[in-house]
């Protein structure tokens, strides 16, 4: 072997194929290293890393110079990985069967339990084909790997076992079905990479039911029972503790915003390892009743936990909010099905989206607008519950009302209430008068400003310029 120069001078003199991939890879046999094109700021501390893999017995070639020319090429010197790339070996079905049949399990164990060590001692691996070389006496040989901060295995989580599996899992074809003897090889190989792993990483035997309970398909695929998945009595007592943990660090994050709530507790749900096995257990058994999701409980779980903890912070601006919501639940018992008119429920769902993207843009929200909405809310609640449709849901349309409040002050909102003589209106209708017909303009949205408002500014323009008459008049006459 000669210095890194040496093999530099080569490739400039000399047409030396580097392959075909961006990252050029320019190979000298006779001396066994190959000069790969690219560069490498933390290679020293590379290097470091890989001579210490290489004493523990790791498969990976060993890093001799590096060096950045005066034109900004960067080289790094490397033994050539024993063997052929992998992607070339299965790079259709026909080899990938006769390549994968032949590997025996040992490999197989080796190249997982290599993948853990790297992680451990701060080797950064991406698991491509391509970046694995495979021969029949050694095994499989990572290339083209860098530097990274070493795990520590006493903070992994769950979540870190399963993204482990999910990277390497399908390294390895094992989807062969053309007749008996395929899927008999299929077969095994599946159930080396699950002994593999067992073996190989020191935690997943202790999360793979969990794993595997997230995606069913991936279970199927590697044959598994699913009814073996089923939650048993220390899993299902684990479950509710995660839950009540993760319902709990929600309201942490959310302590000052209420109306963050209602997305905040959706943000992952289905793709959360733990949360994933709900379906292996009856819902009777996690929440006491058959009829609520967990997306369902989770959210409302929050959004009581969350009021709690503000309603003790907070005192009086929660007893603003209370004056407006029992405001509006006088005002929907005071609603018949026949004052709501022709309001029908595509109204309702146009209001709503409408008030969602006001909410979710935080768009400046005057006393007016949300007067407006407050008796929207009022109406669409009152219609949707008397219809008894799919969205008959009171709580959705308190907590829209508790994000409207969030971006109003209580206080303004109950005044402007009070304006309007609301609470007399109120007494009148549960006497029988149909105020909702003499006021009907007040409660018909135009362009997010009441009509009212309309008639009371062309009324007091028709009486100033009555009066400007009168006067003007006065004056002539006299």
């Amino acid at each position: 072997m000669k210095n890194i120069d040496y093999y530099i001078e080569q490739v400039r003199k000399n047409d030396i194929d580097g392959g075909i991939e961006e990252t050029k890879a320019y190979r000298f046999k006779d001396d066994g290293v190959v000069l790969v094109a690219k560069p490498e700021p933390k290679f020293y501390e590379l290097k470091q890393k890989i001579d210490l893999c290489k004493k523990k017995g790791i498969n990976i070639p060993e890093y001799y110079d590096y060096k950045e020319t005066d034109s900004g090429e960067c080289y790094i010197l490397e033994e050539i990985a024993k063997g052929t790339e992998f992607a070339h070996l299965v790079n259709n079905n026909l080899d990938a069967f006769k390549v994968v049949s032949e590997i025996p399990y040992a490999h197989i164990e080796k190249y997982i339990k290599d993948a853990f060590l790297f992680e451990l001692n701060g080797i950064g691996v991406e698991p491509r084909r391509r970046n694995i070389f495979y021969d029949k006496d050694v095994g499989f040989t990572v290339i083209d790997v860098g530097s990274m901060e070493p795990i520590n295995i006493e903070n992994m989580t769950i979540k870190d076992v399963d993204y482990f599996f999910e990277m390497y899992k399908d390294v390895i074809p094992h989807r062969f079905e053309a007749n008996d003897n395929e899927k008999n090889v299929s077969n095994r190989i599946k159930a080396d990479l699950i002994r593999a792993f067992e073996k190989g990483h020191p935690l997943f035997k202790k999360y793979e039911r969990w794993i595997f309970r997230r995606d069913k398909y991936v279970a199927k695929e590697f044959d598994l029972d699913i009814e073996d998945l089923n939650l048993n009595k220390d899993e299902l007592e684990y479950l509710k503790k995660y839950i009540d943990g993760y319902i709990e660090s929600v309201v942490e994050k959310n302590s000052e915003n209420l109306h963050l709530n209602y997305r905040a507790s959706e943000g992952n749900l289905n793709q959360d390892v733990i949360m994933g096995s709900v379906g292996f257990c009856s819902q009777k058994d996690l929440f006491g009743s058959n009829d609520i999701s967990l997306e369902a409980y989770v959210t409302s779980s929050v959004y009581q936990r969350l009021e709690s903890k503000q309603r003790k912070e907070f005192p009086k601006v929660f007893e603003n909010r209370d004056k407006c919501i029992s405001l509006l639940s006088n005002y929907m018992d005071s609603i018949s099905e026949e004052t709501l008119g022709e309001k029908t429920l595509a109204d309702v769902r146009d209001f709503v989206d409408d008030l969602e993207t006001k909410l979710q843009d935080n768009q400046k929200i005057s006393v007016e607008d949300a007067f407006n909405m407050f008796y929207n809310i009022a109406l669409s609640v009152k219609k949707i519950y008397i219809r008894r449709t799919e969205l008959s849901n009171d709580y959705f349309f308190t907590n829209v009302l508790n994000r409207l409040l969030d971006l109003i002050p209580a206080s303004e909102l109950i005044d402007k209430i009070r304006e309007s003589n609301v609470d007399s209106m109120v007494e009148r209708m549960a006497q029988g008068v149909d105020v909702l017909g003499e006021n009907s303009d007040v409660f018909n949205q135009s362009n997010g400003k009441t009509k009212g408002y309309a008639k009371v500014w062309i009324l007091g323009i028709i009486t100033t310029i009555v009066a400007i008459g009168i006067i003007i008049l006065g004056m002539m006459l006299k």
